[in-house]
């Protein structure tokens, strides 16, 4: 892919805060190749309607591991275990707030941005004589990724109608060494710059994928096409991260970490370039950068930022929480019992209707239970009435679409 760097995407955001700090735009237009993986995310939730009041963007995203993140909204929620010293685990910065000192509603009060997931990483490049200015500089380079909801509108229309998600990829470096080729590597990818001169910010690529050209936009499948997944998470025994209401995190933003999830098991921030290039955080291998003996032409850090809500999935069947309609009464009595609660299980196999789409019992639904379904297509066959409704019908097609190729279930009774 060939990009020219400098400005922003027509219609890209231009807002938003965080603790490691923004940069203005770069002076200088680099051409830049970055090769990435297919589509790696695998499906969204619903939108949360109507907006208002509800915000309008999907209530998830679901990579290709089976792990969902639901939007990140809690301005209250902190590590579970530093609840004095830790910070907000979602990245929320009141400022940014049309009235920072009223109540968040939608959309007259709202974040003008706002992740599903955001992780990123910054390490120091060698100290400099930047050219422009001609004072001493500590150099320093950075990495965002995200999966962001925002606006295409400033500020944001008052009918709640242009929600857009994309994908986000940012590097910015400053570059102390003139003429400098970098090849940046990340969890998502690598990225060469070519022929970079000595100074600030020269490096600052904004890779956004999914702002649609038509507002509002009629869905939010394109930022899925862009290179943010699966999702990053911290590694080893502190994932997840709870916060004090019970809900888990990919990790704590306020800390730095090692993660894990790169599809290239890349999971660091890398730069190789020209002798120079670092001062600390020197990659360990000679074999990277321009120079097979001196160390200071490569930097990396594996140590990241991580923000991320997992959505909750109860009963571990990739469905989260809000959207699974087998969740709260899993093969639950046939009749209601004192509460009012019950499913359905017409055939009684021990899976509930709404979680059984097998129809011919041989534990999996396939082509055969597509076509008992469609013998039974506007009747009343109850082992195809999956939501109970009394008929056959293009609801229960969708549920059917839904467990294809999947075992019934969850059930509590049988295994």
């Amino acid at each position: 892919m060939i990009r020219f760097l400098g400005a922003p995407r027509r219609g890209a955001p231009m807002r938003g805060r965080h603790p490691l700090g923004e940069w203005g735009v770069a002076m200088i237009v680099l051409l830049v190749c970055v090769p990435q993986a297919g589509a790696v995310l695998e499906d969204l939730g619903p939108v949360d309607e109507p907006a208002p009041p509800g915000h309008g963007y999907p209530i998830w995203y679901r990579d290709t591991t089976g792990l969902s993140l639901a939007l990140c909204l809690d301005e209250t929620a902190v590590n579970a275990d530093d609840p004095v010293l830790g910070g907000p685990l979602c990245l929320l910065d009141r400022t940014e707030l049309a009235d920072p000192g009223a109540p968040v509603s939608f959309p007259d009060n709202f974040w003008p941005e706002a992740f599903w997931t955001r992780v990123d990483a910054d390490m120091p490049t060698n100290t400099f004589i930047d050219p422009i200015s001609g004072q001493f500089v500590d150099g320093s380079a950075l990495l965002v990724t995200a999966l962001e909801a925002s606006f295409a509108n400033d500020p944001p229309s008052p009918a709640g109608d242009d929600q857009i998600s994309f994908a986000r990829i940012r590097i910015r470096i400053d570059n102390p060494v003139a003429g400098a080729t970098l090849k940046v590597t990340h969890p998502f990818g690598t990225t060469t710059f070519t022929n970079v001169p000595m100074g600030q910010k020269v490096v600052n690529l904004t890779d956004d994928v999914g702002i649609p050209l038509v507002v509002p936009p009629e869905d939010f499948t394109g930022a899925p096409l862009g290179a943010v997944g699966p999702f990053l998470r911290w590694d080893g025994p502190d994932f997840p991260v709870h916060d004090q209401f019970g809900n888990a995190y990919i990790g704590d933003p306020n800390i730095p970490h090692t993660m894990t999830g790169s599809p290239f098991d890349t999971n660091l921030f890398r730069i190789e370039g020209p002798v120079g290039l670092g001062r600390v955080n020197l990659c360990a291998d000679p074999n990277l950068g321009d120079d097979p003996v001196d160390l200071t032409d490569c930097i990396e850090t594996p140590l990241f930022i991580g923000s991320g809500r997992i959505a909750r999935d109860t009963d571990q069947d990739g469905i989260p929480d809000s959207t699974d309609n087998c969740i709260e009464i899993p093969n639950g009595p046939r009749d209601p019992d004192a509460g009012g609660n019950s499913q359905r299980d017409s055939d009684g196999d021990g899976y509930g209707n709404a979680c059984d789409t097998d129809i011919n019992n041989d534990q999996i639904t396939n082509g055969l239970d597509v076509g008992a379904l469609k013998a039974q297509f506007l009747g009343a066959g109850p082992d195809a009435d999956f939501n109970g409704d009394g008929i056959v019908n293009g609801l229960d097609v969708g549920i059917l679409k839904t467990f294809f190729l999947k075992p019934p279930g969850p059930s509590g009774r049988a295994p």
